[in-house]
């Protein structure tokens, strides 16, 4: 008989009712973000990042950037069907990563709920602290070994780690928006303009280390790019060099990152 490392690695032993509890949770919690995110239409909101502007901070990205919303809604829609599948049950790397998943979209959606309603506070903060926390667990579990079958790739890797990176900059600009607005926090000494370029360079540098316990992850950079570049755009719009300067700094953090740590990490061993 023929025994892959990565039959080994996804069929370890038979499913059981907590594999089964675990992937229903994941669907029920996809379909629950997904529909909160419609939910807050009919509150008189567009959209998170319609609401997320009624918070205003120099830190949040451009409403454009909150388009990959919409990417995530469906990577981790079918991230829950895939997971669900009766021969993918039983996959070890599912089991250690799967509750994490259901936890961040379960508070995915009560992040929604709250925002809309009540707009940037500090409940909304410790959700999404919460939440990025949950990511990262699910994020650094993805390749607990070396073998990934594309279709992992695809259904797995892709989805979460898009999922963790857009959460590591709105952690950081809910936390910035929070504080401008309802926690009283006025700058200090330093200008606003200054605490941004700080935050944004923070954000490339935990995303350059995150990158590189993940074995340079390039969906995870390509979510940084595209956020960090959200912010570059807007210090332009807003005629703010420090802050085109911090972005432009963090783009140079994370691309370094990438392609350092990229080369360094061992590669994943891709499987049809």
């Amino acid at each position: 008989m023929q025994n892959t490392t990565s039959d080994h690695h996804t069929r370890e032993t038979a499913a059981t009712a907590a594999d089964r509890v675990r992937a229903f949770a994941n669907i029920v919690f996809a379909v629950a973000q997904a529909v909160a995110s419609q939910v807050t239409a009919q509150m008189g909101v567009t959209d998170i990042g319609t609401r997320s502007a009624q918070s205003p901070s120099l830190f949040t990205p451009p409403d454009f950037t909150f388009a990959i919303w919409g990417l995530i809604f469906l990577g981790m829609s079918a991230y829950a069907v895939y997971q669900a599948l009766p021969s993918n049950l039983a996959n070890a790397r599912l089991r250690q990563i799967g509750w994490w998943t259901a936890a961040a979209m379960a508070l995915n959606a009560a992040w929604e709920l709250i925002t809309v309603e009540y707009g940037i506070v500090f409940a909304t903060v410790l959700l999404i602290f919460a939440m990025l926390a949950a990511l990262i667990q699910a994020f650094l579990s993805l390749h607990h070994d070396a073998v990934l079958l594309k279709r992992e790739r695809a259904f797995i890797v892709f989805p979460i780690s898009i999922f963790a990176a857009w959460i590591t900059v709105a952690s950081l600009a809910n936390s910035a928006s929070w504080l401008g607005n309802a926690g009283g926090f006025d700058g200090g000494p330093l200008p606003d303009e200054v605490w941004v370029a700080i935050l944004v360079v923070i954000g490339g540098l935990v995303g350059a280390l995150m990158i590189r316990r993940n074995r340079g992850n390039i969906f995870y950079a390509a979510v940084l790019v595209w956020a960090f570049g959200g912010i570059a755009y807007k210090g332009i719009k807003l005629d703010q060099p420090l802050i085109i300067g911090g972005a432009v700094l963090a783009l140079m953090i994370a691309s370094i990152g990438y392609l350092a740590f990229g080369r360094k990490a061992p590669r994943d061993k891709i499987r049809a």
